[in-house]
């Protein structure tokens, strides 16, 4: 007779089971059942959650654009497209006036290929606005099941009003020093710092920067 076993996994991983079967007047039977479970081949990669913009006055002539890093993990082409239906209602709720603007909303990553998405903000009200867009990816497999969403969050105030001018914050201080992928199917080597910022130095004047590179394989 046919044994029909199902294999139905949620996360990646190596996956290991024993079964016994009971055989009547018999000795058990025991099958060893081993799966593993891998990412699809094209894997996009936001390096944070949420992305709060830094305080903006209101009344400026241009918008502040704020690049956006994005990341292929995987080791095929993918595509990307940004859903901007949230963004157009926001915009069309404040007056037709263009809050946010996303300049490149659809694109293509090599595998291990970085780039931008360049987003930009300038706020009409002295008031906090949020908005959550869905990014679509697909591959040569077909649209990815993974879902992914640009969260932008930005703050406008009057700059006349010098007792409510926010602290201001840059925008990546809070970023990782390090943004390899390191997952059981990712990289074997990582630098502590991908990004190195020497400020801002003197004609002639000398400035050093440690790094550390880690051997993240057993070998």
């Amino acid at each position: 007779m046919e044994l029909n076993i199902f294999y139905y996994p949620k996360e990646v991983k190596r996956h290991h089971l024993q079964a016994f079967l009971q055989i009547m007047n018999g000795k058990p039977l025991i099958i060893n059942m081993i799966g593993e479970t891998l990412h699809r081949r094209a894997y996009l990669n936001l390096i944070k959650q949420v992305y709060h913009l830094p305080a903006t006055p209101i009344g400026l002539e241009w918008a502040v654009t704020y690049p956006i890093e994005i990341k292929n993990l995987g080791i095929t082409k993918l595509k990307y497209q940004i859903d901007l239906t949230a963004l157009d209602e926001l915009n069309n709720r404040n007056y037709d006036f263009k809050i946010f603007e996303i300049q490149n909303p659809e694109g293509t990553l090599a595998p291990n290929d970085t780039q931008y998405i360049y987003t930009l903000f300038r706020p009409l009200e002295a008031k906090e606005y949020a908005i959550d867009l869905p990014i679509k990816i697909s591959d040569i497999e077909g649209p990815s099941p993974h879902s992914h969403s640009l969260k932008l969050r930005g703050m406008g105030y009057h700059p006349d009003h010098a007792d409510k001018i926010p602290k201001e914050v840059p925008f990546y201080t809070d970023l990782p020093k390090c943004r390899a992928y390191l997952g059981e199917d990712g990289m074997m080597a990582a630098f502590s710092y991908e990004s190195i910022d020497f400020g801002e130095l003197e004609a002639g004047q000398s400035c050093n920067r440690f790094v550390i590179l880690y051997n993240l394989h057993s070998t």
